[in-house]
């Protein structure tokens, strides 16, 4: 009987090290997956983690609504996208307008409101068909305090539907979003 009890001891003892060192891998791993990014726009800095895979390009391509555009692309994960800073007045209208003004085909569109960082906005998600090939996209427009600003973040693939690996990076990068006022 102690030779019994011993014995099981002995294998949960190992199971649980093995666990141990499996769970520690994984997070060193993840840790290591993700680098820092850092963008200063007038009175915000924009700050999140992509896959160090990933290339960021502050853009000029900004209009007199559009305060800041950065455009980031992941080959080896197969997806890109924007972080944006818009001037918009009523954020729920403009995305009401852009959709019924588009002429993309949407196989599958839906908006729901969000609440992140303290932060109250839209999340979009559609998958459109260009003759034959996909889009999908994941869209976040969050209202910053300050009336009439807005930051948009968007994922795109040019499949029917995200990976489950890919729907961690978009979890990872919303969620390391961080937006501070210099003023």
């Amino acid at each position: 009987m102690a030779g019994r009890v011993c014995q099981t001891a002995f294998f949960v003892v190992v199971a649980l090290i093995i666990q141990y060192y499996y769970l520690q891998g994984s997070v060193k791993a993840m840790a290591g997956l993700f680098k820092p990014y850092q963008y200063n726009c007038g009175a915000y800095e924009i700050s999140t983690e992509f896959p160090s895979s990933a290339d960021l390009h502050l853009t000029p391509d900004i209009g007199e609504n559009m305060l800041l555009n950065i455009y980031f692309t992941d080959n080896k994960l197969k997806y890109r996208g924007y972080i944006q800073l818009w001037l918009l007045d009523d954020v729920e209208r403009f995305l009401k307008d852009s959709k019924a003004k588009s002429t993309y085909d949407f196989i599958s569109f839906s908006r729901m409101k969000v609440e992140l960082h303290n932060y109250t906005g839209y999340q979009e998600e559609w998958t459109a068909d260009f003759g034959g090939t996909f889009i999908s996209a994941k869209e976040y427009w969050l209202e910053i305090k300050k009336s009439g600003e807005a930051v948009r973040i968007s994922f795109f693939s040019d499949t029917a539907e995200f990976s489950e690996q890919q729907n961690k990076i978009m979890n990872h990068v919303i969620n390391s979003l961080h937006l501070t006022t210099n003023e």
